[in-house]
């Protein structure tokens, strides 16, 4: 049982969205989110039981990315294979492992081995979820339905950032685990039961590529590389300016640790509507080119203010919010456009893994340019010596996806 083609998902015979399975399928996505958002309260307990360097901490936060970094396109292959319904619910499976084998770990070493073990759920199921909401969405549906699946991204991150310092002190960074376990659990059987009754929407292919064929085919056609920079310049700027805001505030701006925690968290999610809002614009007939020039515009915009330290702090954080709001335009659009630009209609996930992938890449190496051009400026203004050029980046992949869109 494998992926639909895009032929395939537009000839569906659904009369109507199945909006279960839509909801069941992005909330497999926010809870596989969490495993991100969990951890950033999570280090300080973490490196006092464990006797962590900082080094190894940053190992424990980093390993999903990494996971992501490597594996991404890879997942993405297996999906078109054996089955997007297979693999999503195979991820959340991992997910759930590695999370309770996490809560009873009792070695750095083992604590990351198990991060591992959930790197590789997350990515299968940000591989194989767009797939499937695009077979359960009807034609009018679908880049809304894509749209609330790029809620992933804002609600796992902020929704763990919330709750997890309070959860800690209520039952510890064990606990916090076990919690992500059991609402993985939940997710994986809402999941399974939402999409069982359609599975068969999700046909099987005729043609069947070796690996090594189809990743080559994926990088050497023009679309799918241009929509993953597309993706990584956006996600260099929005996750390394996320990251390192609540640093910002507390260090210079003098904020309680969780009050900047509160307030990045309430920027985080600003990125929902802003992925309904891109939804929304395709839905009206706005080019996928012109939604993401503009959110790239924004994006270098908000970026040069942010760090300046001489601008109003109630300003400061509308710039952050309303960063992470046009920054939201860009993923609903990205992976719309995947089916599109796939180098096969049954390589699409393979497709969408490689812009996952270049996603992870982003939040891999974003930060630490980062940290390094502050460091080395003296100055959190340094800042712009990244964003500036990402988002160039960004807009001259964008110029490339609106020639390729022209000959579509």
């Amino acid at each position: 049982m494998a992926s639909p083609s895009p032929s395939s998902a537009a000839d569906t015979p659904l009369q109507r969205t199945i909006w279960t399975a839509v909801l069941a399928v992005t909330l497999c996505g926010i809870v596989a989110g969490f495993q991100i958002g969990k951890l950033p309260a999570a280090v300080p307990t973490l490196r006092a039981e464990f006797d962590l360097s900082l080094v190894t901490a940053g190992w424990v936060i980093s390993t999903l990315t990494a996971v992501g970094v490597v594996t991404g396109m890879l997942w993405g292959f297996i999906a078109d294979r054996i089955g997007h319904r297979r693999v999503l619910l195979g991820g959340m499976a991992m997910v759930v492992l590695g999370t309770f084998l996490g809560s009873l770990t009792g070695s750095a070493s083992s604590l990351i081995l198990t991060r591992f073990i959930e790197g590789s759920g997350y990515i299968a199921v940000l591989a194989a979820g767009p797939s499937i909401i695009a077979a359960h969405s009807i034609q009018r549906d679908r880049n809304l339905s894509i749209g609330i699946w790029s809620f992933y991204m804002p609600f796992g991150l902020a929704g763990m950032i919330v709750i997890s310092p309070a959860f800690i002190e209520i039952a510890g960074w064990r606990g916090l685990w076990q919690l992500n376990a059991v609402l993985a659990l939940l997710a994986l059987a809402l999941a399974g039961w939402t999409t069982m009754r359609h599975r068969g929407l999700l046909t099987v292919p005729v043609e069947r590529p070796r690996i090594a064929q189809a990743m080559w085919r994926t990088l050497t056609s023009a679309g799918p590389p241009t929509l993953a920079v597309c993706f990584t310049a956006y996600s260099i700027i929005w996750l390394s300016v996320t990251a390192f805001l609540p640093t910002f505030l507390i260090e210079r701006q003098g904020y309680a640790a969780d009050n900047a925690a509160y307030w990045v968290a309430l920027s985080v999610v600003m990125n929902a509507p802003g992925c309904v809002v891109g939804a929304w614009l395709l839905r009206r007939g706005w080019s996928p080119p012109s939604i993401i020039a503009i959110a790239y515009l924004g994006l270098f915009a908000c970026a040069l203010g942010i760090f300046d330290d001489d601008i109003d702090a109630l300003f400061r954080l509308s710039l952050a919010m309303i960063l992470a709001f046009v920054g939201g335009l860009i993923p609903p659009v990205v992976l719309a456009a995947a089916p599109r630009h796939a180098a096969s209609p049954v390589l699409v996930a393979t497709c969408v893994g490689l812009i996952i992938q270049a996603l992870a890449l982003g939040q891999f190496i974003g930060p630490p340019i980062l940290a390094w051009l502050v460091s080395g400026a003296g100055s959190w203004q340094g800042a712009i010596w990244l964003t500036g050029p990402a988002a160039a980046i960004g807009l001259i992949a964008t110029a490339n996806l609106w020639r390729l869109e022209r000959r579509l």
